[in-house]
C-alpha cells in the first residue's frame, strides 16, 4: 500500500511541477520542466515494477532522469518559452484626427489628451504648430501622427 502511493504520490508531484511550469513560467524554466517530467517517469516506472520502490533509488533514477531530460529538450523548450509575437497593434484610434498647438520635431514629443488619457505625440517628419494632423500607427502610450490629407 505504502509502495503504491509513493509512486502516486511521485506522479502527482510530477504533474504539479510540469503545469506550474506551463502556466506560470511558459516553459522558460527549461529544468522545472524536465523535473516534472523525471518524476512522471519514475513514478510510472514504479507502478510498473522497473525502479525499486524505495526512496534512495527514485531519487537516484529522478536525478538521472532530469539530467537526461534536460539535455534532451533543453533548446525546444527554451525555444518553446522564448515564442514571441511581433504584431501590430491594432486600435480605433488609428485615422483619428486634431490640431496640434506646438512645432512637433522629429524626436520630440507633446502631449495630447484624448478620452481623459494624456498620449505622447510623435512624429517621423516636423510638423509646424496648428496642423491638422492624422494618427498613422499606436504603441504603447504614443501616438505616432503624421500631416493629415486634405
Amino acid at each position: 500500500m505504502l509502495s503504491t502511493d509513493f509512486s502516486t504520490i511521485i506522479i502527482v508531484l510530477g504533474v504539479v511541477c510540469f503545469i506550474v511550469e506551463a502556466v506560470a513560467f511558459g516553459f522558460s524554466l527549461v529544468v522545472l520542466a524536465s523535473f516534472g517530467l523525471s518524476l512522471i517517469a519514475t513514478g510510472l516506472l514504479m507502478n510498473f515494477g522497473i525502479v525499486s520502490q524505495s526512496i534512495g533509488f527514485a531519487l537516484g533514477v529522478i536525478g538521472i532522469l532530469t539530467v537526461s531530460i534536460t539535455s534532451v529538450l533543453w533548446v525546444p523548450l527554451n525555444q518553446l518559452g522564448r515564442t514571441t509575437r511581433h504584431e501590430a497593434v491594432k486600435s480605433d484610434l488609428v485615422g483619428h484626427r486634431f490640431t496640434i498647438d506646438m512645432d512637433l520635431r522629429v524626436g520630440d514629443n507633446l502631449v495630447h489628451r484624448y478620452s481623459g488619457v494624456d498620449w505622447m505625440v510623435a512624429s517621423s517628419s516636423h510638423i509646424e504648430a496648428g496642423s491638422m494632423v492624422e494618427v498613422k500607427h499606436v504603441e504603447v502610450g504614443i501616438l505616432w501622427v503624421g500631416a493629415a490629407q486634405r
